[in-house]
């Protein structure tokens, strides 16, 4: 089974050495879940749901966890969407790792990306404000840790800037 992104997020915070597109990371982009509504969310393919890695499961409160499936994977309704949109918009500690770091995430052989070109085309927020490593400096504080994030700033300020 292919490693999901909370694994490839540990495995980087534990051995301190992470795999990332430059291209990416200094991308434009200004997200506010607030202000769409989650739009990223909504777009999200029913095939690829988010999921809970069970060492996370502690911030999604047990009155919530009925829209798990089994697997841990969020429920979706009859068009796809996510059961737990409304929730993470409410309180944004319970969102999965996944999802926090959309549009990024890992391809398989470990390399952070943009992971859903079609969606972050179709995201007001693309292509807007601040590169994605400075203005998702929390989340991916919060994901990887500050070595790793002080890592990937010293990585990108030192590529060559692209056109």
């Amino acid at each position: 089974m292919a490693l999901r992104d909370y694994e490839f997020a540990q495995l980087a915070r534990h051995t301190g050495k992470i795999s990332i597109s430059i291209k990416c990371l200094t991308r434009p982009i200004n997200c506010q879940p607030s202000l769409c509504s989650g739009l990223c969310c909504r777009l999200h393919n029913p095939s690829l749901t988010s999921h809970y890695h069970t060492e996370e499961l502690y911030r999604l409160p047990s009155d919530l966890r009925n829209l798990l499936n089994e697997d841990n994977s969020v429920r979706v309704d009859d068009k796809g969407n996510c059961l737990l949109i409304p929730h993470c918009l409410a309180n944004p500690s319970i969102i999965p790792t996944e999802c926090r770091l959309f549009p990024l995430g890992f391809n398989k052989s470990g390399r952070l990306i943009y992971k859903k070109w079609i969606m972050v085309s179709k995201c007001p927020a693309f292509n807007t404000g601040q590169p994605a490593y400075i203005s998702m400096k929390q989340c991916l504080i919060d994901v990887f840790g500050e070595e790793i994030y002080g890592k990937i700033v010293k990585e990108v300020e030192a590529a060559p800037k692209l056109l």
